[in-house]
């Protein structure tokens, strides 16, 4: 048995679909060689004796592939997540090609995830900073979802906060300091229901995750949700406007004469002789090697037709 503490209470969370409030948090400090039987764990994760956030040189390790759940409740409501991460600074050798390193957060009761981890993808820095994912695996993956962060990776032990408050939604701090760019009001998870930690999706220059000192609270149901922000003005109004002021109508002797060009007739002798001077050779040369691939028109279609005139 390790070193945390558990109520009766939270034993019957796993058999009823009842959201308990108030209960006293599960905490898990890992001071036993054994992991305890609530968490749910598959692939190398084991309780490592040398590596600790104290004295006690103990923490879980979670290797590549490995993945570790808590479930305390059958329905998501509000509540915390705190938990220690040790962060050697590992990351794949090409951090631009999408790839899932170690994450930590909640789970819902349907199975999706918000959590926070080295993740990288080409608009990502997942080898430097942190980011926020948002998925149901195994159809999602955490790079299809994400919010960046920003917040840099630094080695050894961190401080990871999730409050999700039932009036204000949820929010993520890094030792102890709120993550500004993350924004609840972008996501579509709505409560949790227990915790997860995932594993380095690959074994090829996989990353460790050391897990210490958790601790979870419960509380009631979510009495708010994400509110988005409104869409963009549309740039195309549905109506024209209305005219308020007297119309600028195009000179009588241009009316109705197609097609209407920048230059005329008399522009013509000009635009020819700049055309054949030094200064525009780059760009005639280059107009020339055009022309092999250039197949004229052989109508005048375009001279009437607008929707000709553009192809």
């Amino acid at each position: 048995m390790s070193g945390r503490i558990r109520l009766a209470v939270l034993i019957v969370l796993n058999l009823t679909a009842t959201t308990y409030v108030g209960a006293e948090p599960f905490i898990d400090h890992f001071t036993s060689s054994e992991i305890d039987d609530a968490w749910h764990f598959s692939g190398p994760v084991n309780i490592d004796n040398q590596r600790g956030r104290d004295d006690r040189h103990m923490s879980l390790k979670i290797g590549p592939k490995g993945m570790v759940t808590l479930m305390l409740r059958n329905s998501d409501g509000s509540g915390s997540l705190t938990l220690w991460v040790y962060d050697d600074l590992g990351a794949p050798a090409q951090p631009k090609v999408r790839r899932a390193g170690p994450q930590w957060g909640l789970v819902d009761s349907r199975g999706k995830r918000l959590v926070v981890g080295s993740i990288y993808a080409p608009y990502l820095n997942g080898a430097a900073t942190f980011s926020a994912a948002e998925y149901i695996p195994p159809k999602e993956q955490p790079f299809f979802n994400v919010q960046y962060l920003g917040e840099k990776r630094e080695s050894g032990w961190h401080k990871w906060t999730f409050n999700m408050d039932p009036d204000q939604g949820l929010l993520i701090k890094y030792d102890d300091k709120p993550v500004k760019r993350y924004s609840w009001d972008k996501s579509k998870f709505l409560g949790f229901a227990g915790i997860v930690l995932v594993g380095d999706s690959t074994e090829a220059d996989a990353q460790t995750l050391w897990v210490d000192d958790v601790e979870v609270r419960l509380g009631p149901a979510m009495n708010t949700k994400p509110m988005p922000p409104p869409p963009p003005a549309p740039v195309v109004p549905e109506t024209d406007p209305e005219i308020t002021a007297e119309a600028v109508c195009l000179l009588p002797e241009i009316r109705g004469v197609h097609p209407r060009l920048f230059f005329g007739p008399a522009d013509i002798p000009a635009l020819r002789e700049k055309y054949q001077s030094p200064a525009m050779k780059m760009y005639r040369t280059d107009l020339q090697e055009y022309l092999g691939a250039c197949y004229p028109p052989d109508h005048t279609h375009f001279l009437t037709d607008a929707t000709d005139g553009q192809r």
